[in-house]
């Protein structure tokens, strides 16, 4: 049987990798906790865009965190923030970033904009597609397009894009896992 430890009574919307926990804090901020520690530490005090949800939230994944933000009035800035070095620096502009490895996508502000992926190691960026940000998993990105109204699926090493699944529904929350894609339709 499991325990349950509460960890902090301040946020919503939390993220897990590894030892480390991610949140945003009723007070705008990005909270960080090291479960080895048992430490938490605010990260940042940027305010974030939209309102709390799943939607908006922090992702971390090893030692990363992204996440939106509302730093300078610009809204949907999105941040890196590296733990091992402490250090916060904007990566561009968009709506729910996830992240995977070396890599980062996040999606524009309508159904048809561009779905961006970012490598942390080069600082570049390349628009893969366009859509609503799915998720990302090794080297596969999955998510929605307006376009066509289907869940595309991109292989990062290779370019290549493989569509159809799902034709013709309205999908919400394509996600990916090693083999296996899932999503949820109107049909």
């Amino acid at each position: 049987s499991g325990a349950s430890k509460k960890i902090s009574s301040n946020g919503f919307s939390p993220s897990i990798s590894g030892n480390y926990a991610v949140w945003y804090s009723n007070n705008n901020g990005i909270v960080l906790y090291d479960i080895s520690l048992d430490k938490t530490t605010e990260v940042t005090t940027h305010g974030i865009i939209g309102t709390p949800g799943g939607f908006v939230r922090p992702v971390v994944y090893g030692d990363k965190i992204v996440y939106e933000a509302d730093a300078n009035g610009n809204p949907a800035d999105l941040y890196l923030y590296d733990i091992s070095s402490d250090q916060s620096s904007k990566i561009g502009v968009g709506l729910m970033p996830r992240i995977y490895g070396d890599y980062v996508i996040w999606s524009g502000f309508g159904n048809a904009d561009p779905i961006t992926l970012y490598q942390i190691s080069s600082k570049t960026q390349k628009v893969i597609g366009s859509g609503q940000a799915g998720q990302i998993y090794g080297d596969a990105v999955v998510y929605w397009s307006a376009v066509d109204n289907e869940v595309h699926l991109y292989a990062i090493s290779s370019g290549k894009e493989v569509t159809g699944f799902g034709t013709g529904g309205v999908f919400t929350g394509p996600d990916i896992y090693e083999k296996t894609l899932v999503w949820a339709d109107n049909r």
